[in-house]
């Protein structure tokens, strides 16, 4: 199973899972947690954009890299800019479906 997510927190009507970097995690999505041989089947029902950066930094040095006078960036791309994915669990699956 190919891992394109990790949950980060929230609650079981909306779960906040960060996106792995180089994966496309889509709204209406479906994607499965596993733990203890128990399957969840979760839905992608919103996206949400962060950054590691504080915003009037991120402002400033977008400023400057689209005025031309830096094109130098300050941190990865995959730590800095990220997508979180609010998910709701749709289907628990122990011995069958629920």
């Amino acid at each position: 199973m190919e891992i394109v997510s990790q949950i980060v927190g929230g609650e079981h009507a909306g779960i906040m899972v960060r996106q792995k970097a180089g994966e496309s995690i889509e709204l209406g999505e479906l994607l499965v947690a596993e733990e203890n041989g128990e399957k969840m089947i979760l839905q992608v029902f919103d996206l949400v954009y962060g950054s590691q950066i504080e915003t009037e930094a991120l402002e400033w040095a977008s400023g400057l890299q689209l005025e031309n006078v830096s094109s130098s960036g300050f941190m990865e791309a995959e730590l800095r800019n990220y997508v979180l994915a609010k998910i709701k669990a749709v289907v628990h699956v122990k011995n069958k479906a629920k």
